[in-house]
């Protein structure tokens, strides 16, 4: 995971670096945090503006776990200092231990974020869309490639004891929108409006989903409108 944006911001903010220390805390509690619970095998490195988790657990609740750590790190990111990520997920050899990770898999998984991710999104190697296999968490995109749907991971707060809490699922539902608009608005002018603006429409393919499997127009009516970006 890449921070888009984080050197842009450190050269801006360099006078004022308490919105920089936040993250960094932030990473050092979440690496403790992985690394003493164990918290289904998933481990967090960080590195200047990158993080890398890693998962022994080859299965679709393996790449859950490392997903949900993905989505608490893009919560504190966008918190902190209104920026987000963008990645990538592969399988691969791996060696990580104590804050030191490389490998065949590392590489992989870095050449595909920086060659193909481009834009908010973290991409998903097709070895792993055949392990996880749920096209509505990892679509397809219309660049070729499978992508995450962060907004599916994220109504899983709405699914309690396997029940669907419809007004739960609305209201983090409106959350997010109103997490976009944010974005939209404040990068609105800069050069990574569009890479920012990706969001919006996976946003309104979560709305499209949520409305056909609960059968309820709220989604819809949350999607994001073209005359809002």
């Amino acid at each position: 995971m890449d921070i888009l944006g984080f050197k842009e911001y450190v050269l801006k903010e360099c006078e004022e670096l308490d919105g920089i220390y936040s993250i960094f805390e932030f990473a050092k509690k979440i690496q403790y945090l992985y690394d003493t619970s164990e918290l289904h095998g998933v481990k967090i490195g960080f590195f200047s503006d990158s993080f890398v988790l890693t998962t022994t657990d080859i299965s679709k609740s393996g790449f859950m776990s490392l997903m949900i750590a993905c989505h608490m790190i893009n919560i504190c990111l966008f918190k902190g200092i209104h920026l987000c990520s963008r990645g990538a997920v592969t399988i691969g050899r791996v060696y990580h231990h104590e804050g030191i990770v490389f490998g065949p898999g590392v590489v992989k998984a870095y050449e595909m974020e920086r060659d193909k991710a481009k834009f908010v999104r973290m991409l998903v190697d097709e070895e792993v869309v055949q392990v996880v296999n749920n096209f509505v968490l990892t679509p397809k995109t219309e660049d070729g490639y499978y992508e995450l749907n962060w907004f599916m991971i994220a109504i899983q707060d709405g699914v309690k004891s396997g029940e669907y809490q419809h007004e739960k699922s609305i209201e983090l539902a409106k959350r997010y929108r109103g997490y976009l608009l944010e974005l939209i608005e404040e990068y609105k002018s800069t050069r990574i409006y569009e890479k920012y603006k990706s969001l919006v429409e996976l946003f309104n393919k979560f709305c499209c989903n949520m409305a056909i499997s609960s059968r309820d127009n709220s989604y819809i009516e949350l999607a994001i409108k073209e005359d809002e970006c």
